[in-house]
């Protein structure tokens, strides 16, 4: 099917569900209120990567995030923040879909409301729970009603499972700015969320281009509202997802792998976020046969919140991967309007993206 008309019927399939809507006026300053300053995606060219392609490459997981975050469908492009409840958070469920079923997986939308994502954390809670119970009583009426998508695809018939997850929502107000009045617009989040999703999109083309393993299903997770710690929804999609695996399901995940913050050409990755020691060993161990120096070998996750927890709330171990400078922190563009196309890397996408895919080679075929 034409990409174009793939992309037009998932969009209004989604559209159509009644699952993603956008909130009704309030009166108030919205996410989608236009800034002063120059759009960042205005002169930033439509993705031109090809499907047939083979080999993994960081410019093809570059262009992946320019589709997500870059709007080309119409004029002059225009920034895709994803923040939910919002259409531009409609069309960015559309993309995600479209390009994994474009690459040969069977892919999925899990639709869910903020309401469902309430009753999880009322019942059980979880190590992310604070950020939570802290939100005023008319965030949480507001987040209650906030529609929700993630996208999930498979690939391969075996009954091991790996769990390849990035988040690919944005914040919802730059909460990270000094300036006031850009602390009331949208995170574009081309880094924080986009640039792992990217790579999973590459990562996913390419694998499909391999014959389907019998011994391993590989799974792309792409979370929605991960990125509401402030407003009232922290790690929703993962949460959401977690709590629906069942007992038995969970012993079926091998491998879980979340990567955060992959695109910046001055990234720094440290051990110890997650409790998968044999698998943080695996890529830490390929990163330094291939020289890919961003993999420091240094335990510096400080105890990281992730899209990980809720898995490890659940007893599966897990790894993430996360731009985070031992005694700086993150990037310092990191929640704020200047996290755009501009600080990605094709280079170091590529990077990470080898380190993955070596990793994935070498799972052990044992139980």
């Amino acid at each position: 099917m034409p990409r174009a008309l793939l992309a037009v019927l998932v969009l209004l399939g989604v559209a159509l569900s009644g699952c993603l809507r956008n909130d009704p006026a309030d009166g108030t300053l919205t996410p989608t209120t236009p800034g002063a300053e120059a759009d960042s995606c205005t002169n930033v060219p439509a993705p031109t990567w090809s499907q047939q392609d083979a080999a993994l490459r960081g410019a093809n997981a570059f262009d992946y995030v320019i589709g997500l975050i870059c709007d080309h469908s119409g004029g002059a492009p225009k920034e895709r923040a994803r923040v939910p409840g919002t259409p531009q958070q409609v069309q960015g469920a559309a993309y995600l879909h479209g390009e994994l079923k474009e690459a040969g997986w069977n892919a999925q939308f899990q639709n869910f409301t903020g309401a469902q994502y309430d009753t999880i954390m009322q019942a059980r809670g979880g190590s992310h729970a604070q950020w939570w119970r802290d939100c005023t009583a008319a965030d949480q009426v507001r987040m209650r009603g906030l529609p929700f998508s993630n996208v999930e695809a498979r690939f391969g018939s075996g009954s091991r499972i790996v769990l390849l997850m990035a988040h690919w929502d944005s914040k919802r107000f730059a909460d990270g700015d000094s300036d006031a009045k850009r602390r009331t617009e949208p995170v574009l989040g081309a880094n924080d969320g986009a640039s792992g999703v990217g790579l999973l999109l590459e990562l996913a083309r390419v694998l499909a281009k391999e014959p389907a393993s019998t011994t391993w299903q590989y799974r792309i997770l792409l979370t929605d509202g991960e990125d509401g710690f402030e407003d009232c929804h922290p790690l929703a999609g993962s949460t959401y997802y977690a709590e629906g695996l069942s007992a038995a399901e969970r012993t079926l995940f091998q491998a879980i792998l979340l990567l955060d913050m992959v695109g910046d050409e001055d990234a720094g990755f440290y051990r110890g976020c997650g409790s998968d020691t044999a698998l943080g060993d695996r890529l830490w161990t390929v990163a330094a046969r291939l020289d890919v120096r961003q993999f420091k070998n240094t335990t510096g996750c400080n105890g990281i919140t992730d899209d990980h927890t809720p898995f490890e709330d659940r007893s599966m171990k897990s790894v993430d991967v996360i731009d985070y400078h031992f005694g700086e922190g993150f990037p310092s563009y990191w929640h704020t309007t200047g996290d755009t196309p501009d600080k990605i890397s094709p280079d170091m996408l590529g990077a990470v993206g080898r380190v993955v895919q070596q990793t994935l080679k070498e799972l052990p075929i044992a139980p």
